[in-house]
């Protein structure tokens, strides 16, 4: 087969942004805020184990629509599936809110030790098995964002953990986004509030501000609009469709139900 080549646009995709932060840091409200924005059009919350965001209504300019589903993976993605197929103009895209992305994997670590609790010899672990089965599940979700080409905002809860050097725990801590341990990876954007209204990057992907991980950019006056700004993402002539090749596995044995693993252990 003949190799099929394409040149590079030059320019950046509306990005996956990932909001951490402690306890009521502020990360729903900025979400909120953002969608009072005139650079992007219509809002699309999809509250994951979270109160809904009713009251942030009232915010002047607030302009959200808050997806219904039934707590179910497969009415989650479904949600997510159809917030992207909703039509979006690309000078003024829609945006995509996942509040919060740490309670999508809880559901999915919750469902794999289910599946260990149903087997017949349970010992009480997750095995491998169920470990790859969730995080293929988590994969689905961030492909089906990543054909969004509009804004994308993930929630998560930012919790303090033990440094861990050549397996063992240290006395130092640091913090770390509550989720899929690819979490990082599959975002080109990460803020973290450690307290209300102290805003952080701790990690972006963008020739105009390229942050490594781990280095932490103070924001002062935190505002979803003004990072987009400062990345390009106003100016619609710089922006172009993201570009990305899926590699999430096939399940042929399986079917196409995304819990049918799920279902023929609890079935066992």
């Amino acid at each position: 087969m003949a190799i099929q080549t394409r040149q590079p646009t030059g320019k950046p995709p509306w990005p996956i942004m990932l909001i951490a932060g402690i306890e009521k840091a502020g990360k729903s409200y900025s979400c909120a805020v953002a969608s009072s924005s005139q650079l992007i059009d219509r809002t699309f919350w999809i509250s994951i184990g979270e109160d809904d965001p009713d009251e942030y209504g009232q915010l002047p300019g607030a302009r959200f629509e808050i997806v219904v589903h039934d707590g179910s993976y497969k009415s989650i993605l479904g949600a997510v599936q159809a917030a992207v197929a909703e039509p979006s103009n690309p000078a003024r895209p829609n945006m995509i809110v996942i509040d919060s992305a740490s309670m999508i994997w809880e559901l999915l670590t919750e469902e794999a030790q289910r599946v260990a609790d149903a087997r017949q010899f349970n010992t009480g672990q997750i095995t491998m098995e169920p470990w790859n089965k969730a995080g293929n599940k988590w994969k689905r979700v961030i492909e089906a964002l990543r054909a969004h080409n509009g804004p994308v905002v993930l929630t998560t809860r930012l919790n303090e953990v033990t440094v861990i050097v050549n397996g063992k725990p240290t006395k130092e801590k640091t913090w770390k986004p509550q989720g899929h341990k690819t979490l990082p990876f599959d975002v080109g954007v990460i803020v973290e509030f450690l307290a209300r209204g102290r805003a952080e990057v701790t990690g972006a992907r963008s020739l105009r501000h390229d942050i490594p991980l781990g280095e932490r950019r103070p924001i002062e006056n935190f505002t979803l609009e003004d990072l987009w700004v400062k990345f390009g993402f106003a100016e619609p002539q710089n922006v172009a469709p993201r570009q990305h090749s899926a590699t999430a596995p096939t399940e042929a044995s399986e079917g196409n139900d995304p819990d049918h693993w799920l279902n023929r252990a609890n079935s066992a």
